[in-house]
């Protein structure tokens, strides 16, 4: 798997609680406001989520890269595998969960803020670091732990808005990844999905 798709690209469209035909429309209206990585989030029903992912592959035919996130166990990467998740992104640094990801010739993002953690995540063989929640510690934690790990790969998670993604990627971050205001409730229920690709097109715009 290419890991410098997620580096080219800049943002990840996080989705939680969205199923069946709703997420589809979803990812539709996102890949129109130019995002290429979309991830579904384990969160209440495993099968559920493994469905979702493998519609929204069909779906997408190799235009989005297509991944798991909220991802704790061995076995929801094996699922997600099967089903043809191209990427696993944890909330923390697991080496069970690493492990299951590279095995499955996955790209693996694990969770850590600390350096101990960093250190770790990069010696279980996790190709991106997840920093959450990246703005309650500013842009300035990532410039200060690229002093000590230049070559780490982190991705700012929870909080970054279309008027700052352009900050977080200039102090250092290679990518972002973002939930609220793309997986908008209100507007999905509504089929607002234009609202949502214009939102979409302003975190492309600005990341660039």
């Amino acid at each position: 798997m290419d890991i410098s798709e997620i580096g080219k690209n800049k943002i990840i469209a996080i989705t939680r609680g969205v199923d069946g035909l709703k997420l589809l429309r979803l990812a539709e209206a996102l890949y129109d406001g130019g995002i290429r990585i979309i991830e579904v989030a384990f969160e209440r029903d495993d099968l559920q989520t493994l469905r979702n992912i493998e519609q929204l592959n069909v779906l997408a035919k190799g235009r989005m890269l297509v991944g798991a996130g909220t991802v704790t166990t061995a076995a929801q990467v094996e699922g997600a595998a099967r089903v043809g998740a191209q990427f696993i992104l944890s909330p923390h640094t697991s080496a069970e969960v690493v492990a299951a990801t590279k095995k499955a010739g996955l790209i693996s993002v694990a969770g850590a803020i600390t350096p101990t953690e960093v250190v770790e995540a990069t010696r279980l063989g996790a190709d991106f670091i997840k920093v959450f929640p990246a703005t309650s510690l500013g842009t300035g934690y990532v410039r200060a732990m690229k002093a000590p790990f230049p070559d780490a790969r982190f991705i700012a998670a929870a909080g970054v808005t279309a008027d700052t993604v352009g900050a977080y990627l200039k102090a250092g971050y290679t990518a972002v990844a973002v939930s609220g205001p793309f997986c908008n409730r209100e507007a999905i229920e509504k089929g607002y999905f234009d609202e949502i690709t214009r939102v979409a097109r302003a975190f492309c715009d600005n990341a660039k």
